[in-house]
């Protein structure tokens, strides 16, 4: 029946029956049991031009078993396509099996000896096209905090960039004044103000309370310079108060006239106390590097060196140097300058040396009542004058000293009541006036002035032993030997000679 059916829509098809449209199926379920050739069956979805032939082989289609479902023929429009030769070519790439070589160069492995770039990395920002927002840097120190409660740690640092300090390690001020004023404002009470490295320029004079410490960061890293009035002794870079300490600081009093360092009065906390320190620069008349005006502590470890006057001492009370490596050198008067009325105590080790005068001078305002002065321990050489000078009325006791270069190691001069030992038949002097062919210039000892009592002198190293004493009987009285114009271990001007039994050789 489906084989009638496909020769009818043929047979239309060949006669030219283009004007119309045929759909032809089969009935519904009908199983028309065609059998497959095999033969490659026609696309009947394709449309056929009617005009390429008029008669032709047979296009029927074998069924191959399937139900047909057809497209209407649209006659209208010719089929322009190659006719279908019933084969189809096969495009298909056959697969051989074998890969195929890449010719590109084999990458070896070997690193490419190439300068590697070491420049870092630009970790800039990129861009990313939104528009940039620029804060301000502030770099302004953080506000000082108010405090809540007196300080007893008070710190200055010359680079401290705060407006508003408050004298903590954190927020230190920055001059050793703005210190002062703080602690001038609390109860009186041991204080201590710290003072970093640096070179403080101070506007007026440093006067340091009582019961106060000002401690630097050493000798030659905090220095401090300026000055101005000085409570009534002349002018002063640092005013140290009774029972005040001032201590690991350089105190320059250069270019201008005045003092480095003036000591005041006792207080209730006691002496002024001066301690690993160096003053210098006081080159003015009658200026001096330490000036203590009514008795001091002084040592360990102060020079005070390059100035018109190493050390001042005024006053009636008692001033001591001890503790060793206190140094009155190169000054271009005296080491040591003794004018007041109170007893001066140099033990412990020190020096006073190359000055231009006397390395210690004691005068004539100098009490006459003992105990008097004492020099243990020091070195003294090379000054223009004597080592020691005793004007008349002061008195005193040498002992462990090395006087050696000086025109005079020991010059004393008796006044109304004052009294020498430089050695006695119970305690030996031990102070050596020469050392190998090394000796004074004019005299070991002069004593000038002398009572109808022998000066003690028992016990010391001369150039030659024993010794045998001197007249000055070419000068006056008040000369001093300073006209004698050949050498003596011991010269004297008066009615005893000394005594200097008990001598030693250099």
């Amino acid at each position: 029946m489906k084989r009638a059916h496909l020769g009818l829509l043929v047979g239309l098809i060949a006669v030219g029956c283009s004007s119309s449209s045929f759909e032809v199926a089969s009935p519904p379920g009908e199983d028309t049991g065609e059998v497959d050739t095999g033969s490659v069956a026609l696309d009947s979805d394709l449309p056929v031009d009617s005009s390429s032939e008029t008669e032709g082989p047979d296009t029927s289609i074998v069924d191959s078993g399937a139900a047909d479902s057809f497209v209407p023929v649209d006659s209208t429009m010719p089929d322009t396509r190659p006719p279908d030769t019933g084969t189809m070519p096969d495009t298909t790439v056959v697969d051989t099996g074998t890969v195929p070589i890449d010719s590109g160069t084999i990458d070896s492995g070997t690193i490419d000896s190439a300068t590697i770039d070491s420049a870092p990395i630009d970790s800039g920002t990129i861009d990313s096209g939104t528009p940039d927002t620029i804060v301000a840097i502030d770099t302004a120190p953080p506000l000082c905090p108010v405090l809540t409660s007196a300080l007893t740690e008070v710190w200055v640092d010359a680079a401290s960039p705060h407006a508003t300090p408050n004298g903590t390690s954190t927020c230190p001020f920055k001059t050793i004044q703005q210190a002062v004023a703080y602690v001038n404002t609390l109860p009186v009470a041991a204080r201590t103000i710290r003072v970093r490295a640096g070179t403080y320029n101070e506007v007026g004079a440093v006067l340091l309370p009582t019961l106060t410490t000002l401690t630097g960061a050493g000798i030659g890293a905090t220095t401090i310079l300026g000055g101005g009035a000085c409570m009534g002794i002349g002018n002063c870079i640092v005013r140290v108060a009774g029972g005040a300490i001032l201590e690991q600081v350089t105190v320059d009093a250069s270019p201008t006239a005045k003092h480095a360092i003036v000591t005041g009065g006792t207080d209730p906390g006691g002496f002024p106390i001066l301690r690993n320190l160096k003053a210098t620069g006081a080159v003015g008349d009658g200026n001096a590097g330490i000036l203590t005006s009514s008795g001091s502590l002084i040592g360990p470890n102060v020079e005070s060196s390059g100035n018109k006057l190493g050390l001042v001492v005024w006053g009636s009370q008692k001033t001591t140097i001890s503790g060793g490596g206190n140094v009155f050198d190169n000054n271009t008067l005296h080491g040591i300058n003794h004018e007041g009325v109170g007893v001066l105590s140099f033990k412990g080790g020190g020096r006073a040396s190359g000055n231009g005068q006397d390395g210690i001078k004691f005068g004539e305002a100098t009490s006459t009542v003992a105990p008097f002065h004492e020099v243990w321990g020091v070195i003294i050489k090379n000054n223009g004058g004597a080592g020691i000078r005793f004007l008349a009325n002061a008195g005193g006791e040498v002992r462990n000293s090395s006087f050696l270069g000086n025109n005079w190691g020991i010059l004393a001069r008796y006044g109304a009541s004052n009294t020498f030992d430089f050695g006695n038949a119970t305690a030996s002097g031990n102070n050596s006036f020469a050392v190998g062919t090394a000796a004074n210039k004019i005299a070991g000892v002069c004593v000038a002035n002398t009572p109808g009592t022998a000066t003690p002198i028992v016990g010391n190293k001369f150039s030659a032993c024993p010794v045998t004493p001197r007249p000055c009987t070419e000068v006056s009285r008040d000369a001093e030997c300073e006209t004698v114009s050949t050498y003596s271990d011991v010269w004297y001007l008066g009615t005893s000679a000394p005594d200097a039994s008990s001598c030693s050789p250099p």
